[in-house]
């Protein structure tokens, strides 16, 4: 199956950067969810979604967990996203209010 999702892990600035591109679904949201549980560990990780496109309920929930299993760890997750369908979802769902939210890179790891 081909698959409609990228992702690309760096370090930088004592952080984890996750950059996803495409769309986060029933089908990739598993992808995802296996980079996420790499990068957790007791540090910061930070989700850049700036190039995702749709995000379905599997999606959030993948990024619900990732956030739970981070703070477990004693860790943390900055999630990235840019005005669009993608942010007025977390808006409409509530989730923004319970994730950390930013509109940078720079500024989630300005925060570390």
């Amino acid at each position: 199956m081909t698959t409609h999702l990228e992702i690309e892990r760096s370090e930088r600035a004592d952080a984890v950067v996750v950059a996803a591109r495409g769309e986060i679904d029933l089908a990739s949201a598993p992808e995802l969810e296996r980079h996420l549980n790499d990068a957790i560990g007791d540090g910061h990780v930070v989700i850049d979604l700036l190039g995702i496109t749709f995000v379905d309920s599997t999606g959030l929930r993948a990024l619900i967990m990732a956030d739970e299993r981070a703070r477990e760890k004693g860790g943390r997750l900055t999630l990235v996203l840019a005005p669009g369908p993608v942010t007025k979802l977390f808006d409409i769902t509530g989730v923004d209010q319970h994730l950390t939210v930013t509109d940078s890179v720079d500024s989630a790891l300005a925060a570390t």
